[in-house]
């Protein structure tokens, strides 16, 4: 779906500024100085974005490269042992859905995800043999995440 603004300028003319989106597509704009050249325009991106065809790619930032930018411009201003934590927790990130891009990451893979470390096993020294995370721990992980 498309809508047109119109802008008024400093010089009294007028310009018009389309602008289009569609689920999971970015949104795309283009300024013109006549509206008919704004409908136009309007009217081809929405059918390609219906074909899918020569549109910008999606972002392609992966989990895996954003947890290595927040271990660079994040980390360094906490605490020790608040980055030693963390550091475990991302790992476990990075090392379960690293592959992910950004915009893949839905609820059903936060369910998943929040299954997986509840169900996964501690191997910490003063632990029980098989015992596994408390929702505590799982709601520290997700609010990393979601920092993140």
């Amino acid at each position: 779906m498309g809508d047109i603004i119109a802008k008024q300028l400093k010089s009294g003319g007028v310009s018009y500024k389309a602008r289009v989106r569609r689920a999971g597509q970015p949104l795309l704009t283009k300024t013109f100085k006549r509206k008919t050249d704004a409908r136009k325009w309007l009217s081809i991106m929405e059918s390609k974005m219906l074909e899918g065809k020569n549109l910008p790619k999606p972002r392609r930032t992966t989990l895996a490269q954003a947890i290595d930018r927040y271990i660079l411009e994040v980390m360094p201003s906490k605490k020790p042992n608040t980055q030693a934590v963390e550091l475990s927790r991302l790992e476990f990130w990075k090392k379960e859905f690293g592959e992910l891009r950004l915009v893949d990451i839905d609820y059903d893979t936060l369910i998943r995800a929040r299954k997986l470390i509840l169900d996964t096993p501690v191997a910490r020294k003063g632990r029980k043999e098989g015992q596994v995370r408390g929702p505590a721990t799982a709601n520290r992980y997700m609010a990393l995440l979601r920092h993140l």
